[in-house]
């Protein structure tokens, strides 16, 4: 339900750049559905906003730590990449390393980090320029979920 949000909102985005989207199936999460869906689309989005020359791709995969409390999901793409050295700033506000070459207001991914941290979790990103990324999102899984009492369970 979550994902298919994201998908909903990002339709005519995705059809206009020819992009696919592929997924595995989502674990339910206990979470607030609004905050989560546009955190999936953006990050959905960025690899289309900052791509190369092929058509943009990206993969939404889960898995579950070994210690069986967290689950991650892993939003793998092949857009441009970031150069590693960039990838704590990227979280910060307003902080763009693209300037003005592609568009965006640069708070996207400190609103994403915003979001999972009070989901109780972690973001980061994996990449290399020219290789595409992966931005990881650790949540605790649905019985170990710190949040504020009252959310909703979503898939």
């Amino acid at each position: 339900m979550l994902l298919a949000g994201a998908l909903a909102m990002l339709q005519y985005t995705i059809a206009q750049s020819e992009g696919l989207v592929t997924h595995d199936p989502l674990p339910k999460l206990c979470c607030d559905p609004s905050q989560i869906t546009h955190l999936l689309a953006a990050l959905i989005d960025n690899p289309i906003k900052f791509r190369g020359e092929s058509k943009p791709e990206t993969h939404v995969g889960v898995f579950l730590f070994l210690d069986k409390s967290t689950w991650v999901l892993a939003v793998r793409d092949n857009g441009i990449g970031i150069d590693p050295r960039y990838a704590r700033r990227i979280f910060a506000p307003f902080k763009r390393i693209h300037n003005d070459n592609y568009p965006g207001s640069g708070v996207g991914l400190a609103i994403a980090k915003r979001v999972i941290e009070r989901h109780g979790g972690q973001i980061w990103v994996e990449s290399e320029l020219g290789r595409g990324a992966t931005f990881f999102r650790e949540l605790p899984k649905m019985e170990e979920q710190r949040m504020k009492p009252g959310m909703p369970q979503h898939d």
